[in-house]
């Protein structure tokens, strides 16, 4: 993490939510707000030492000081004047532009801090004292100024799951903005950590771990209580630039003691609502030619803000919140008077919601397929009617999309009399379904997937929950009604390389696995397995029954040369533990090699395509770079049927396009490929994917 990163993280998401709420609405000191900063960094940056994160703090605070004014103007003097500001390119942009150069940095700091706020920042600084800017319909996931593939061609994204296909979180904030929802409660009444319910959509507390450098105050309010504080927030900033009303003392005293007072907190809702109300008449409510409810969903689209062009885009619904943040920047580096009054709660604001967002991304630094499963959970919406009708929208120019669909997914596809072209509905069976269950989805679909409506079928989840075999009567059952269309989640989870390996092995000789179907992920395959055991002390740890499997697989495939009595289990082990820990002889490594290489060449041999999912596979697996990815370890074989594809785009700031741009910056930057190559190698990849979809 390089420093400037590693302060904005500390500014923006690390920061005491109770230390700014007391400075900001109590009014009261807490101590040096740069202080916390230090101590942030020092256990964030470990790879700094005190003296490091001692020198980067003294510098921020020479900077700070130097100006007589509020810490909070100073802060966002910092965010539109930061290291960042290089990954954008210059000029009078209607959208931001990342250069291609830096967009291994931009994947880094969006896991952290929001891409919206880095952009408005990006702008401000261009615009003050400038014009300003009306547009404000800018995509999540920005273009880049260098494509070094044919972005007029079709490209197809073979994975993608329903569920997490759209960035969902900023749509949830809008939402919750609107809402004045909070809730006082009693100390008795504190639900666990962990557990905390937004209404009656739970968000489980996994992304931010916050660090315990503090004893926090507010530690009974959930989440639903800052994110009400948020919106009455909100409300006030709004007010100010509608307005030019800064929040008066009492205001903020309300707010202070509405944390901890029922009937105030009641009240100061009451009021915002009412205030909301008026700014509702004049807001803007039609959405894409269609009403998206009887009244308009967020107040702070006012129908002057909204032009023509801005009404044929999806992003005109995030009009409101993007052009509130860069009026009251604008105004504050611009040295607006009452701007800079209302800066420490727009910083407050910013902070809640950056914390919200967290809970949405999977950007925490932990492996592992359960981690990424706890994130797409959090991103499961109510708001069913909105994400139908902006689902189609959001999606890309020229792509083609398969896309994952439990059963109410399906259903719900199938009662579409005109499926849209560009998508194509797979059936998922979920690992985690008892075979009964699977058996009984897969014939109700029996008949839409020998028609073609529903395109095939897609064996999703941990290995470790189901192998390969436990579907092999399912698979028969496909095969025998001409259904060919199977694709395969496989060594993406394990509890070793080994049984991952082990997974792929099996489902390419048990179930004989050839084209047309098709495998996904397959990160045991890719792993550098030196790394690997080195950073698990060659030690293992898994149910009895895995080991002992894995152990005879070794046994039966190790190369030449291995003693294989070096992988058996001691006598001295009891029968009846069901969790063991197993030391395993340093002679795995080749062993593990010997047999990725082998798979590997089978896999190949059969013309097996093969979903690779970089940022998915990057942030799940062991790997540390793109270029360690499947995607590049399989195109140095010409052989090999590999592809691009996204899973799970709502939750990793991706798209199918920026996909492609990272592999290619990847070749480029790591490998060390020509532009010839990299175009030949982007072209392979594409063609393979429209060659080997499903019809």
């Amino acid at each position: 993490m390089d420093i400037c990163r590693g302060v904005l993280r500390a500014l923006f998401l690390d920061y005491p939510l109770s230390q700014v709420f007391d400075r900001v609405c109590g009014n009261i000191s807490v101590g040096d707000f740069l202080q916390a900063i230090e101590h942030l960094l020092r256990w964030r940056m470990t790879e700094l030492t005190q003296t490091d994160t001692h020198a980067v703090f003294e510098r921020l605070k020479h900077r700070f000081l130097k100006r007589n004014c509020s810490i909070y103007v100073h802060l966002f003097d910092y965010l539109c004047d930061n290291q960042y500001n290089d990954i954008f390119v210059d000029g009078d942009f209607s959208t931001p532009i990342i250069h291609h150069e830096h967009l291994f940095r931009w994947m880094e700091i969006v896991k952290f801090v929001d891409s919206d706020l880095l952009t408005i920042a990006k702008m401000v600084s261009n615009d003050k004292n400038k014009r300003q800017r009306n547009n404000f319909t800018w995509k999540f996931v920005p273009k880049t100024d260098e494509a070094l593939f044919d972005i007029e061609k079709t490209y197809t994204d073979l994975h993608v799951h329903q569920t997490v296909t759209n960035d969902r979180f900023y749509i949830h904030w809008i939402d919750l903005m609107n809402r004045f929802t909070i809730i006082p409660r009693k100390t008795e009444e504190v639900k666990q950590e962990g557990d905390i319910m937004l209404d009656e959509w739970p968000v489980k507390v996994h992304q931010y771990a916050p660090l315990m450098l503090w004893k926090e105050k507010y530690t009974d309010k959930s989440y639903m209580d800052w994110i009400g504080v948020a919106s009455i927030i909100r409300f006030y900033l709004f007010r100010f630039l509608k307005e030019g009303k800064i929040i008066a003392s009492k205001e903020r005293k309300d707010i202070y003691n509405c944390m901890t007072d029922c009937n105030i907190a009641k009240l100061l809702l009451d009021d915002c609502r009412r205030g909301v109300s008026s700014y509702r008449s004049t807001a803007f409510k039609e959405y894409l030619e269609k009403s998206y409810v009887d009244k308009a969903w967020d107040y702070s689209i006012q129908d002057k803000y909204v032009d023509e062009d801005s009404k044929k885009s999806p992003y005109c619904i995030f009009i409101g919140e993007r052009r509130l943040i860069y009026k009251l920047l604008l105004k504050i580096e611009e040295n607006n008077k009452d701007a800079k009054k209302m800066a420490p709660w727009l910083y407050l604001y910013l902070l809640i919601k950056n914390r919200i967002r967290m809970e949405h991304y999977l950007a925490n630094d932990l492996v592992g397929l359960s981690n990424y499963n706890l994130t797409v959970n959090n991103s499961d919406s109510q708001m069913v009617k909105a994400m139908q009708m902006l689902f189609d929208k959001f999606q890309e120019d020229n792509s083609i999309m398969e896309v994952r669909m439990n059963e109410n997914g399906c259903d719900e596809f199938l009662k579409e009399r005109e499926q849209p072209k560009w998508i194509k509905a797979i059936l998922l069976i979920s690992k985690s379904f008892r075979i009964e269950k699977s058996k009984s989805i897969v014939a109700k679909y029996i008949k839409p997937l020998q028609k073609g409506k529903i395109a095939g079928v897609d064996f999703a989840g941990s290995d470790t929950e189901k192998r390969p075999r436990d579907f092999e009567d399912i698979i028969k059952y496909l095969r025998d009604k001409g259904i060919d269309n199977l694709t395969y989640h496989i060594g993406e989870n394990f509890y070793d390389l080994v049984d991952g390996l082990r997974a792929i092995d099996e489902i390419i000789t048990d179930l004989n696995w050839q084209k047309p179907n098709r495998l996904a992920h397959l990160l045991a395959l890719f792993t550098d397995a030196d790394k690997y055991y080195e950073r698990k002390h060659y030690t293992v740890t898994m149910p009895r029954k895995m080991l002992l499997d894995n152990l005879e697989w070794i046994r039966k495939n190790a190369p030449e040369g291995v003693d294989t009595n070096d992988f058996v289990l001691p006598n001295d082990i009891q029968n009846d533990e069901d969790i063991l820990v197993f030391k395993l002889n340093r002679t795995i490594v080749e062993v593990v090699k010997y047999n990725q290489d082998r798979i590997r060449t089978e896999i190949i041999r059969r013309e097996i395509a093969i979903e690779t999912c970089p940022t998915s596979n990057l942030r799940i697996g062991y790997f540390s770079k793109y270029s360690e990815l499947p995607t590049c370890s399989l195109l140095n074989d010409e052989k090999s049927v590999v592809t691009i594809n996204t899973d799970a785009p709502g939750i990793l700031c991706t798209s199918l396009e920026n996909e492609y741009n990272l592999i290619a910056l990847a070749f480029k930057k790591d490998m060390g490929k020509s532009e010839s190559d990299i175009r030949q190698a982007i072209a392979r990849l594409r063609q393979n994917a429209e060659t080997v979809t499903f019809s």
